[in-house]
């Protein structure tokens, strides 16, 4: 009895070692196909880090290469120093151009006084005898004289120059002929307009001058004409010239 458990044992442990033998085949089988798999994984990360190095190196080596033919193609760069001193350094000064104001801003202009108009004095003062005679009848507006042609009393508004009959007679002011007329007391009379409303009036006269006509610009001391007896106011006078001045205030005398 013993002699059977002893080979029921014997047989037992040899199916043991067998089932233990075959699994560590099975198990050394599966271990050598489990190395080759990784190391078929490690091989192809390495194929493939292998192909990304040359890839890169390639790019660079083009890159580089590009670059080098550019920089051949360029003049070479020459970089100069200037060295930054107080003498080197040129520090560019502008006058002051005198249109600039002009430019932007319309500069003040001294105001120059407008010219005063000329009055009345003014205008006498330039005043200068018509003819070279003699004062034989002075101005009278205020006190009246006796007129020995009329044989009355009257006042006299001018001033008579006695004169050779033909004396030249010119203009006392600068002014324009107003009119030329006969009158049947004066006779033949110029009449001249001036600044400020000043008139001078030529009687008696025995001719005009050529030029003498109304609206004619005479200067002062041109003839106006020349001393005559057509005063028959004062047909006792003789050749004389009747002058009067007249402004914007009546009748004024002159001084002669």
């Amino acid at each position: 009895m013993s002699t059977n458990f002893d080979q029921n044992e014997s047989r037992q442990a040899v199916q043991r070692k067998k089932k233990w033998r075959t699994l560590r085949t099975k198990w050394q089988k599966a271990w050598k196909l489990n190395a080759l798999d990784k190391q078929g994984v490690a091989f192809v990360l390495t194929l493939a880090i292998g192909i990304v190095g040359v890839s890169a190196a390639w790019f660079t080596g083009k890159q580089l290469q590009e670059e080098q033919m550019q920089s051949a193609q360029l003049p070479p760069r020459v970089e100069q120093s200037v060295p930054q001193t107080s003498e080197d350094i040129i520090v560019e000064t502008f006058e002051e151009s005198p249109f600039s104001a002009c430019e932007d801003e319309p500069q003040e202009q001294a105001e120059v006084p407008a010219a005063a108009d000329p009055t009345v004095d003014d205008v006498l003062a330039d005043l200068t005898a018509p003819v070279q005679g003699e004062v034989v009848n002075e101005f009278s507006i205020d006190t009246l004289k006796f007129n020995e042609t009329l044989g009355q009393w009257s006042t006299h508004s001018g001033v008579d120059y006695a004169a050779k009959e033909g004396t030249p007679v010119t203009a006392a002011l600068e002014g324009t002929v107003e009119s030329v007329v006969h009158d049947p007391l004066m006779g033949l009379t110029v009449t001249l307009s001036h600044e400020c409303g000043i008139k001078t009036v030529y009687a008696g006269l025995a001719d005009v001058a050529d030029t003498v006509a109304e609206g004619v610009h005479i200067a002062s001391g041109d003839r106006v004409g020349s001393v005559g007896t057509s005063a028959v106011f004062e047909a006792h006078l003789g050749a004389h010239l009747h002058f009067e001045v007249i402004t914007p205030d009546g009748f004024v005398d002159i001084p002669h």
